[in-house]
């Protein structure tokens, strides 16, 4: 019954002109996409974080169809297709997650979030002490660049805009860096 009349020619047209009870029907099918993508994605996450993501995803598509900024939804044909469309903002949402996730420097290095640090004398993984102190004795501009991509949360274009360098070279330099700092905690006797 009601995917029946998800499919009618003029429901997506009731959409666009922000019906209430339209969005009501649209919505569940929207999340029940947006989160079968996100829990794909994010298998052995917290169930907040899928939820928030799927959440997001939709609240995202809904913002853009109704403001009418992607001129596809102009042509929209069925409601098949803003599912699609959920499915696709609900994937890049989630892989935005992830990319966040990665430039934290804790995770980078192996740290979990309650990790020790010098102050409580733990004995497993580098504390983020040790991690910073080996940052500065990067050379420039790897230590720049290291800094503004795993604490700054920069991306490497960023990197790349704002150095002047080349985007393959910020790449190569981030990757010394990253394999200098951690030598410099091996040597340190530091287990990574």
């Amino acid at each position: 019954m009601i995917e029946e009349q998800l499919e009618t020619a003029d429901f997506v047209e009731r959409l666009r002109a922000n019906d209430s009870r339209a969005w009501n029907l649209a919505y569940e099918p929207l999340y029940r996409v947006a989160l079968a993508v996100v829990s794909k994605t994010l298998w052995n996450s917290k169930d907040h974080d899928v939820e928030n993501l799927a959440c997001e995803a939709v609240t995202d598509f809904v913002g853009t169809f109704l403001r009418g900024q992607n001129e596809s939804h102009n042509s929209t044909p069925s409601f098949g297709d803003l599912m699609r469309m959920t499915s696709r903002i609900a994937k890049y949402r989630t892989l935005d997650y992830l990319r966040k996730l990665k430039r934290r420097p804790e995770l980078e290095f192996g740290l979990e979030k309650d990790a020790p640090t010098s102050q409580n004398h733990g004995s497993f993984g580098p504390d983020l002490d040790q991690v910073l102190l080996c940052m500065e004795k990067l050379p420039q501009p790897l230590g720049q660049m290291l800094t503004d991509r795993h604490i700054g949360g920069k991306t490497v274009k960023e990197i790349a805009s704002i150095s002047g360098i080349n985007y393959n070279t910020v790449c190569t330099y981030l990757a010394r860096a990253l394999k200098q700092v951690r030598d410099c905690l091996t040597k340190k006797g530091v287990r990574l």
